[in-house]
């Protein structure tokens, strides 16, 4: 909660970081799910968001969906995830999205259709989306 102004956040080679388990201010764990969660507000300038190689990363939390102001999200090399939230249609703000080295990554959300804003979309070496967009 000390950072209220951060703009960016990179978060790279954390195999045992559990993101998402973060506690509140009363001390209390949290999965962050919720837009409202504590692990969200203190990110609300955040502009550009990477993610590479957090290997215990399975899913993005819902929360996700309360970054307006995020313009930039990167996804590197998370080997575990498989799903994004459908509040990732919420980020108005988002431009840019990639998705590299994303190997059990099935589906993008239909919401993706809801960001009007997007103008990059780079998807690579995500082999089960692939097939997907094959078919």
């Amino acid at each position: 909660s000390g950072l209220p102004h951060i703009k960016a956040l990179f978060v790279k080679n954390c195999a045992e970081l559990d993101l998402w388990d973060v506690k509140d201010e009363d001390g209390e764990a949290g999965k962050g799910n919720s837009v409202n969660s504590s692990t969200w507000p203190c990110l609300k300038s955040l502009e550009d968001l990477y993610l590479s190689r957090v290997s215990k990363l399975q899913s993005l939390p819902s929360g996700i969906g309360g970054l307006t102001a995020l313009k930039q999200l990167h996804i590197l090399e998370c080997d575990n995830l498989k799903t994004l939230p459908e509040s990732i249609g919420s980020l108005s703000q988002l431009r840019a999205l990639y998705l590299h080295g994303c190997s059990k990554l099935e589906a993008l959300p239909k919401s993706i259709q809801n960001l009007t804003a997007l103008q990059v979309l780079h998807i690579k070496r995500c082999p089960l989306l692939k097939t997907r967009c094959e078919k």
